[in-house]
């Protein structure tokens, strides 16, 4: 339990607003960041709560919107099994 909470501080408060920066300055992302916002994905509640939802807050997105879009994506490892397409957005 505390590795998660460790992992969500260190996405919110670390790595969240320097991918932020990054993105603002250069209007793309790092390599760098972009490995380390992929390997956050391993801690995917850490992720959601350290890095999606805030970004979803500045965007002005409700979390109950972006989590709904989510939804589809978080199963495509049992749609891939299937073999069905994505649902349109």
């Amino acid at each position: 339990m505390r590795a998660r909470a460790l992992a969500r501080r260190f996405y919110n408060l670390v790595l969240y607003p320097r991918i932020r920066q990054d993105f603002e300055e250069t209007k793309k992302l790092n390599y760098h960041l972009y490995m380390a916002l992929k390997k956050s994905l391993y801690k995917p509640a850490a992720f959601f709560k350290g890095i999606l939802l805030p970004l979803c807050e500045v965007r002005g997105v409700p979390a109950s919107h972006a989590s709904a879009r989510l939804r589809p994506l978080t199963s495509a490892r049992a749609r891939n099994a299937r073999r069905e397409p994505l649902p349109p957005p």
